[in-house]
């Protein structure tokens, strides 16, 4: 699983590099710019080795530096002063990459060829969650097919029949792909493993779940105009759970979902493949920008080699074209991702 036929590397050989590496870091006083350095080797010092270091700031390169001479004995570590006190006011997120490189060519390995690294955390506000800006008022309108709450510049048009987010227009510009609404997924194609377990019959039922959820009713909060607050509330028969999908909407077409289920511990309920929300955008939309791991593919038993960082690319370029189908593109510890058209 980690060749392909043609010999080229999936991303998951990339994990394997950075577990099968023979120097780790660890921090020692931080904050001052102390780490120890680990030799792991059984006999052979880092003497050909050389280390390259930078402080990343909420994705940006802060500061960064070369050490030349690394005296690490065989199964020995050492104290390393980078002299550079890190700083902590003005940024979310710290961390400090380090990479090592060969001086010289070693066998098949050309001279400064990266053979360990490790990205180690300052202080991180990763899973921090922000409350929606001040905006302008939304009024509400309610007709026999849809829940509609809009001003001027953003339109939010939900359809009574489902709850589902039918239309999300800022600035005359409607970010659901005609005929796609936002709706509750807990699906995804299986891969050939999953085939192999049996799992795309063991869990059929969360596939059906995914289209058959029945809206048992909905709460509006409209006391604050800036920010409107709707709850939607299904069943879920299939899988015997309830769901709940909540909504806070602003007047600069700011909109926060939070999505939560209760499954009857009562029945027997089938492993869940998949928890979340799926949307699909207008054609031109694939610029993409994110903060998180990468830049290669991660999930969440498989992220030690893409380090935390300020990543862009293309969306075509999430695709890996594996062998047999697998799940790819994956990405994991993102905070917020910003798609956007050609023009910006």
């Amino acid at each position: 699983g980690l060749v392909a036929p043609d010999r080229s590397l999936h991303p998951s050989m990339l994990e394997v590099k950075k577990f099968y590496q023979n120097i780790f870091t660890f921090p020692s006083d931080i904050m001052t710019g102390k780490i120890k350095v680990y030799n792991e080797n059984f006999f052979k010092d880092l003497s050909d080795v050389y280390m390259e270091w930078e402080l990343v700031g909420d994705g940006n390169v802060i500061g960064q530096g070369k050490v030349e001479s690394l005296n690490v004995g065989a199964g020995d570590y050492t104290l390393i002063d980078l002299h550079s006190p890190l700083p902590r006011v003005g940024y979310q997120d710290i961390f400090l990459n380090v990479y090592y490189n060969n001086k010289m060519e070693e066998g098949m390995l050309p001279a400064d060829w990266e053979i360990a690294k490790d990205q180690l955390i300052l202080y991180s506000h990763l899973d921090d969650t922000h409350a929606l800006p001040e905006s302008d008022d939304l009024r509400i309108s309610i007709t026999d097919s849809s829940i509609n709450a809009g001003n001027s510049k953003v339109q939010f048009v939900f359809k009574r029949i489902d709850g589902l987010l039918h239309q999300y227009m800022v600035d005359g510009t409607n970010f659901l792909k005609d005929g796609y609404d936002l709706k509750p997924n807990f699906w995804r194609p299986p891969t050939d493993n999953d085939f192999g377990a049996g799992l795309q019959q063991k869990l059929i039922n969360w596939k059906r779940a995914s289209y058959n959820f029945v809206l048992l009713g909905f709460d509006i909060d409209s006391s604050n105009t800036k920010n409107i607050k709707m709850s939607m509330h299904y069943s879920l028969p299939d899988v015997y759970a309830y769901l709940d999908i909540k909504y806070e909407l602003n007047g600069e077409g700011v909109i926060k979902v939070t999505e939560s289920m209760q499954a009857d511990t009562s029945k027997k309920v089938p492993m869940l493949f998949k928890f979340g929300m799926q949307m699909m955008l207008p054609t031109g939309y694939d610029q993409m920008e994110w903060y998180g791991r990468g830049p290669s593919e991660s999930y969440w038993d498989r992220k030690e080699d893409a380090f935390v960082g300020l990543y862009n690319m293309n969306v075509h370029d999430q695709f890996h074209a594996y062998g047999r189908q697998q799940e790819t593109g994956n990405k994991t510890d993102v905070p917020w991702v910003k798609l956007t058209d050609a023009s910006g």
